[in-house]
């Protein structure tokens, strides 16, 4: 009972402020008006009007803060809708206040800049606490349940768009943005079940199509190996490094990568070699030789690069040997 008597005396105290505030900002235009140069009766009402609309609203609000105020003195409490149209005239009443500190201050326009807006929603807001403060125990109850109900139906329209907007950019394996747009989302939803259940979605999804895909490209490898066909085993590796560096896919077979980068060079040189004697043997010796000299200067340490540079000499006496039969022919 204390509570609602201090509650009724801040309202009523409130109201005398409001109605003070749309007093001075009235008097404040009008002697604006009188100290112009021009008397004419356009700018005369241009002047006044903001002064004009500030106090009628301050009237309108302070009957209805002294009409919550007696509710209050009579009632042990009140509707929650009214505390939170209560909470936004104060906003409301606050900015105007702040507009008119501002315009009084040196060198600041003369005029108060009242914001239309904030009037009409002052006005707004008034209506809503008049019909609210008529009404009787069970309609305002009935009044804010269905309130709740529109906020919930609003809330969960706009979950079902957000949803579907995330559900569309992860079919587009556009992940980053589906997690960057549901975790915006479950931020200002904290207490939100279905926010927080499809970030974390988003999260699981993305991790079991990164897991599967790093799976098949790991299987990819091991099989290349069993079938020791390394320098697609190692081609492999080297794109499952690229797409999954940090995976522990990739990490175990980096793990195996020297061993495979080292059979793909026996594996290259061997061909380069076997690829060296069908050429000598279909007696293309220009082409056998640059190849053994590409091979020499890749490899110039391995067991074919030895053989391969003592078969040289022979091969260039051969190749220089078959253009002066050619030369003697024509």
């Amino acid at each position: 009972m204390a509570s609602s008597r201090t509650g009724s005396r801040l309202l009523q105290l409130a109201a005398f402020g409001v109605l003070t505030l749309g007093v001075v900002v009235c008097l404040l235009t009008c002697a604006v008006a009188a100290a112009l140069p021009s008397k004419s009766l356009e700018s005369i009402l241009r002047v006044t009007a903001p002064g004009v609309v500030a106090l009628i609203a301050g009237v309108g609000l302070a009957a209805a803060l002294f009409g919550i105020g007696s509710l209050l003195s009579r009632d042990t409490g009140v509707a929650p809708e009214v505390s939170e149209s209560l909470e936004e005239l104060n906003g409301t009443v606050a900015e105007l206040r702040r507009r008119l500190e501002q315009s009084a201050a040196p060198g600041a326009a003369a005029v108060p800049q009242t914001d239309p807006a904030a009037l009409n929603r002052m006005i707004e807001l008034l209506q809503d606490l008049r019909d609210v403060s008529l009404m009787s125990d069970e309609d305002r109850r009935q009044r804010l349940s269905e309130q709740r109900r529109r906020q919930e139906s609003e809330a969960a329209e706009s979950f079902e768009q957000l949803r579907g907007r995330v559900e569309d950019l992860m079919s587009m394996s556009r992940w980053d943005q589906a997690h960057q747009l549901a975790e915006s989302f479950a931020a200002g939803h904290a207490g939100d079940r279905d926010a927080q259940a499809l970030l974390a979605r988003v999260v699981r999804e993305h991790d079991n199509l990164r897991d599967n895909s790093a799976q098949r490209m790991y299987e990819e490898v091991k099989r290349e190996v069993e079938h020791r066909h390394w320098r697609a085993a190692m081609a492999a590796a080297q794109r499952l490094f690229e797409r999954f560096p940090g995976h522990p896919r990739a990490e175990k077979i980096r793990r195996q990568f020297k061993l495979i980068q080292d059979n793909a060079e026996i594996e290259e040189r061997q061909e380069q070699e076997q690829q060296i004697q069908d050429l000598i043997r279909n007696k293309r010796l220009p082409e056998a030789i640059a190849l053994a000299e590409d091979l020499l200067k890749r490899f110039p340490l391995s067991p074919q690069a030895e053989a391969v540079e003592e078969m040289l000499p022979r091969l260039r006496d051969l190749a220089a040997g078959a253009e002066l039969e050619g030369a003697d022919v024509k």
